[in-house]
């Protein structure tokens, strides 16, 4: 038996009696701020878009210590639990902004969970809010940011109007990688389809970088209903 043989068997015999999934950390795919640290250089400037009450900022943090992290969240109460959770770090800013393909206003609706909240208008909502409405190319430019390495969307099913407030960014490589939530069945209103985010990335010199935290619909014939999807900019990726 070659000592990779017997890897494998190892492998099994211990999947079998443990029931557990051996894989190896850095497999790509696994885990989205392993791969990006692998292939990115460095993560300076991270955009999270739908921050909720800061999962993903947290995360972006312990991957990468030296960011500069701008958080944003619509909602009042949302807003003021994320500021709580974030204080302390001085290199992380949150803003009470929504973002689309306009500037202005935008109503909010209120779904009874903090994390569903949307832009788009849903079958049932229990209350609704006016917030600040800002794309992403005039924030950057009111900021002075030149480059974003990181912009990650979770907009219930208005991401694609969040990527259209970001043409200029895009369309001139300012932004490195793209990780957006998307949806893969046609009549899921919650989720952009990923053929939908691709055909508007793609032409911008973006191609997929990696699928990650994939979410199964189990009363439709087990199919996948959403993931989260990483597109990267073709000029940026430097794999070590």
């Amino acid at each position: 038996m070659t000592p990779i043989e017997f890897k494998l068997r190892m492998r099994s015999v211990i999947e079998q009696c443990l029931g557990l999934y051996v894989i190896r950390t850095s497999h790509h795919g696994h885990r989205f701020c392993t791969d990006l640290k692998k292939c990115s250089g460095q993560i300076s400037v991270v955009f999270d878009i739908g921050a909720n009450i800061g999962q993903s900022a947290l995360q972006f943090r312990a991957a990468f210590p030296k960011a500069r992290i701008y958080c944003f969240e619509p909602v009042r109460s949302t807003f003021e639990v994320l500021k709580k959770n974030m204080r302390g770090d001085a290199r992380l800013s949150c803003h009470q902004i929504a973002f689309g393909s306009t500037n202005g206003q935008a109503e909010i609706y209120l779904t009874g969970y903090s994390f569903t909240n949307t832009l788009k208008r849903p079958n049932k909502f229990v209350g609704s809010e006016i917030v600040e409405l800002c794309k992403v190319d005039k924030f950057a430019r009111d900021k002075k940011i030149k480059q974003i390495h990181l912009l990650k969307i979770d907009a219930e099913g208005f991401d694609l109007e969040v990527l259209k407030g970001a043409k200029a960014m895009l369309s001139s490589g300012q932004i490195r990688f793209v990780l957006v939530e998307i949806g893969f069945q046609p009549e899921d209103g919650n989720h952009v389809l990923l053929r939908d985010v691709s055909s508007y990335l793609l032409p911008m010199g973006y191609v997929l970088f990696g699928i990650y935290d994939q979410q199964p619909e189990w009363k439709k014939g087990k199919r996948l209903q959403y993931a989260n999807a990483c597109f990267s900019n073709q000029n940026a990726i430097i794999c070590r």
